[in-house]
C-alpha cells in the first residue's frame, strides 16, 4: 500500500502506474473475496496475489528512488547557481559585467581560457599584479574569509560553480548534473532600478557588438592621412562599462571617439596611455575575431606595431576590441 502511496505521489509516468496498479489489485482482491473457495484457499490466493503485486513494484520502486536522488541533485546544484548569482550580482558584477562579458575585468562567461585555471583558487586568493615586484596590490581581491574577504568556503565553492557552469567541458569535469549557465540568473537577482538599467544597457551593447559594430560615436574623418596612431586611454563616459576605451581626438580638439574613418592601406598603429595592459584584436568579443589583426599585449605607454589595412571595395566596418577587457570596443570604417 505504501509503494502504490509513493508512486500515486510521483511524476513521470508514475501516477498513471500507480492507478493502474490500484485498478487492477483492486480487482483482483474482490474476485478472490467473493470467488466460491473456501477460506484457505481465499488466503493462500490473495497471499500469491500480494507476492506477486510486490514482486511487480519493487522495480519500479527502486527507479523511482534512484530518479528522486537525481531530481534532488539538481535541485541543489541549481540552488547553488541561484546563490552564486545574487553574489556575483554583489560583488562581481562590477568588473566582470552582468553576464560575464567583461568591463574591468576578463570575459568569465564564454572564456575557453577558463579551462585552463583554477577558478577556486583564484577566487579564494586573488590575482597579484604579477608587474610589480615584488607584487604588492591586486588585479582581483582574495574574497576568501581567511584572507580578510567576505566569502566563506561553501560561498567559494558556490562561485566556483557557477563562473564554470557555461562550459561543457568543465560542466563534466565537476560533475555538474545538469547544462544549466548561472549567468542566465543574475539578472533575476537584481533589485535597484539603477543597476537594472546598467545591466540592459550592458546586454544591449553586447546584442550590438555581436552583430558587427555600429558603435553610436560620430566617426573622425582620417582618410587624408596614410599613417594614423590611435591612442588607448581612459574613457571619461566609461563606454560598455570599461573605464579605459580606444578613443581618438582631432588634433583641434573637439569630442573624443571610438569610430575613425580611414581609407584602404592606411597603417595603424595604437598608442597605449590608459595606465593598464591590453590587446587590439578585429572582430566582436567575445570569440568573434576576424584575423584582420590580432596584436599582442600591450604595455603601457608603449606603442604598437603596424598594421597595414586591407583593400576594400566599399565601405567596410572593422570593429575591434581588447581580448582581457571586452568592454572596450572601437570601431574602423574603411573607406575604398
Amino acid at each position: 500500500v505504501l509503494m502504490v502511496v509513493y508512486y500515486l505521489a510521483g511524476g513521470d509516468g508514475t501516477l498513471a502506474f500507480g492507478f493502474a496498479v490500484i485498478g487492477l489489485a483492486t480487482a483482483a482482491f474482490i474476485y478472490l473475496f467473493y470467488a466460491r473457495m473456501n477460506s484457505i484457499q481465499r488466503a493462500g490466493n490473495m497471499s500469491l496475489l500480494m507476492v506477486i503485486l510486490i514482486a511487480l513494484l519493487l522495480p519500479f520502486f527502486f527507479l523511482a528512488q534512484a530518479q528522486t536522488s537525481t531530481n534532488a541533485t539538481q535541485n541543489l546544484y541549481d540552488s547553488q547557481l541561484r546563490y552564486a548569482a545574487g553574489k556575483y550580482a554583489t560583488y562581481c558584477a562590477s568588473c566582470h559585467g552582468f553576464y560575464g562579458q567583461g568591463l574591468s575585468g576578463p570575459q568569465l562567461n564564454g572564456n575557453k581560457d577558463l579551462e585552463k585555471l583554477n577558478i577556486t583558487s583564484i577566487i579564494a586568493n586573488g590575482i597579484l599584479d604579477s608587474s610589480q615586484q615584488p607584487p604588492a596590490t591586486y588585479l582581483m581581491p582574495a574574497w576568501s574569509d581567511a584572507n580578510g574577504g567576505p566569502f566563506n568556503q561553501d560561498d567559494i565553492n558556490a562561485m566556483a560553480a557557477f563562473v564554470q557552469s557555461w562550459d561543457a567541458t568543465l560542466r563534466v569535469k565537476n560533475n555538474a548534473p545538469t547544462d544549466t549557465n548561472g549567468f542566465k540568473y543574475v539578472f533575476s537577482t537584481l533589485t535597484d532600478p539603477n543597476i537594472i538599467a546598467t545591466a540592459i544597457a550592458q546586454q544591449a551593447q553586447a546584442t550590438v557588438t555581436a552583430k558587427g559594430g555600429g558603435l553610436p560615436d560620430t566617426p573622425i574623418d582620417l582618410t587624408t592621412q596614410k599613417t594614423v596612431t590611435l591612442t588607448i586611454v581612459a574613457d571619461p563616459n566609461n563606454n560598455g562599462g570599461a573605464p579605459w576605451n580606444f578613443l581618438y581626438t582631432a588634433p583641434g580638439g573637439g569630442t573624443p571617439s571610438r569610430v575613425v574613418k580611414l581609407k584602404s592601406g592606411t597603417i595603424v598603429k595604437w598608442m597605449n596611455n590608459s595606465g593598464q595592459v591590453h590587446t587590439i584584436v578585429s572582430g566582436a568579443p567575445p570569440n568573434a575575431k576576424t584575423g584582420i589583426f590580432d596584436l599582442p599585449v600591450l604595455a603601457d605607454k608603449a606603442t604598437s606595431e603596424a598594421v597595414t589595412l586591407p583593400t576594400v571595395t566599399k565601405e567596410t566596418k572593422i570593429t575591434y576590441f581588447c581580448s582581457l577587457h571586452p568592454a572596450m570596443l572601437a570601431e574602423i570604417i574603411l573607406e575604398p
